[in-house]
This record gives C-alpha cells, structure tokens and sequence, in this order.
C-alpha cells in the first residue's frame, strides 16, 4: 500500500492505477541506485578452469541447501544468465548478503589479499530482500532480474552504458515505456 500511495502521490499512477510517467520513475530510481556499493575481490580456493561453469555449480548447489537465498550472479555475469547480455570480458559479480565466511567457502572462494588480482567481486547487497526475493532461477542458478542488471550496469564504468542501453532496447523500453527511448 505504501509503495501504491507513494506512485500515486508522485503522479506515477493514472486514473485505473496503470502505471504513467515510467521514463522518469525509472530515471529517478537508477539515479538513487547509483550510490558506490561495497565490493570484495574474491579468488578461487582451487584455481581451474571455467569458472563461470563452476560458479553457476556452486551457487545452484548453494539455492539446494540455503533456507534463504544469500548468493546470486549479478551485473554483467546476470545479464549473460538472462539472455541479455552484451558485453564481453567484464568482471563476473556476485551479490552476497554481506561477507559471510561460510558461503564463501561453500562456493570454494576466499577473499582475495589486496595484492593480488581477484578471480570475481563480491558485491554486497544493499536491499538484500528486494533483490533476493526478485532473483531469478535460471537452470536451478540464482540471477539478479533484469531491472536490477539495467539498473547496476548502467552506473558501471566498463561498457555499463552499453549493455544498459541493450537491455532498454531488447526489453524494459518495449515492456514498461511502450518503445520510447532509455531514460
């Protein structure tokens, strides 16, 4: 109710309580999105290879055996998951819940020492219930949705605007603002 109310009052709402002025509410909410969030480099226990692959093993195993999902892909590693990703060679991110030890090793990863070049970022959650509870299970693998992937990317320096303007075109421009262009 509270967040009906507030679209309403903002004049996001029409009459029959469809949702209007979409452009500038998302305009707004990536602008609020775009604060710095803590990231830790992680590095593998056991290097190997494809470690993509064994990501997506260990976090699937992980959504198995966790209550509550705590670890999931995130940004440009998501947007690949979705089927919408654009942008080659970008670090692979995960959102954790906060920097628990345990999951870590669950995953086979430990934090990387400031010296050494991380295997992938750790990205800690800053409305952990919001973007746990919209994951997506994409072959048993938990991913951020596509509005949390147009929403982190776009503040990302490396081609963030790149896979952001992708993600406008091929999916929320034509879903949410009827084709108008990105916000």
């Amino acid at each position: 109710w509270r967040m009906y109310s507030a679209l309403k009052d903002g004049g996001h709402l029409d009459d029959d309580g469809n949702l209007s002025l979409a452009r500038d509410l998302l305009a707004r909410w990536r602008a609020a999105a775009q604060r710095p969030q803590q990231r830790v480099g992680a590095k593998w226990i056991l290097p190997g290879r494809a470690p993509l692959d064994r990501l997506r093993g260990a976090l699937a195993e992980h959504r198995k055996q966790a209550e509550q999902p705590s670890a999931c892909l995130g940004l440009f590693a998501a947007c690949d998951a979705l089927g919408v990703g654009h942008v080659r060679g970008a670090p692979i991110h995960i959102y954790v819940r906060r920097l628990d030890p345990l999951l870590l090793e669950r995953l086979g990863l430990a934090i990387a020492p400031d010296d050494q070049q991380p295997d992938l970022l750790l990205q800690i959650a800053r409305w952990p219930e919001s973007l746990f509870r919209a994951a997506v299970d994409i072959d048993g693998v938990p991913a951020a949705d596509v509005l949390q992937c147009w929403l982190d990317v776009s503040g990302e320096q490396a081609r963030g605007a790149e896979q952001a303007a992708f993600i406008w075109r091929r999916v929320l421009g034509p879903v949410i603002a009827n084709g108008e262009p990105e916000p």
